[in-house]
Parts: C-alpha cells; sequence; structure tokens
C-alpha cells in the first residue's frame, strides 16, 4: 500500500506542476533607452567641459556598441549648470 500511496503523491505533484505553468503573464519588456545624465559647466575654460563631454559620449557610444545595459540602449543627457542657481537647471 505505501508504493501506490507514493504513486498516487507523485502523480499529484506532477499534475500540479503542469497546470500551473505557464498561467503567469509575461512581463512586458522595456524598448525605451536608458538615460544618463552629465552635469557640466560650460562658463568659463570650455576646453575642459567640452573634453568631458566627448568622453562621456564616447562611453555611451561604447556602450551601446557592446550590447547596452540590461539590454537597452545608453542616451547621453547634458546639462549645463553655470555654477549659478538662478540660471541653472
Amino acid at each position: 500500500m505505501p508504493m501506490v500511496f507514493r504513486l498516487i503523491s507523485a502523480f499529484v505533484l506532477v499534475v500540479a506542476v503542469v497546470a500551473c505553468d505557464g498561467g503567469a503573464p509575461e512581463e512586458p519588456v522595456a524598448t525605451a533607452p536608458m538615460k544618463i545624465g552629465l552635469m557640466l559647466s560650460f562658463r568659463g575654460p570650455s576646453e575642459t567641459a567640452t573634453e568631458r563631454q566627448g568622453a562621456f559620449d564616447l562611453a555611451i557610444r561604447r556602450v551601446n556598441e557592446t550590447e547596452g545595459v540590461l539590454d537597452l540602449p545608453l542616451e547621453g543627457v547634458v546639462a549645463d549648470f553655470t555654477r549659478d542657481p538662478q540660471t541653472g537647471v
């Protein structure tokens, strides 16, 4: 009798697992690019800000040439904070 009980238990377990499989809805896949920001001051010697922005753009381009981040492309957003709270972003 214990062998029959084990077989019935195994059968019920398999049926329960198969019945639950595929019932969960799939999660939506994000397709929008992941935005990364860089705050620079373009006031004063602009060479430093331009070089930093160039390095930022290059890094984003290199990441996007591979697979991006979590299979999403990166998008760079650059803002000028001008070191002045009244006119900054």
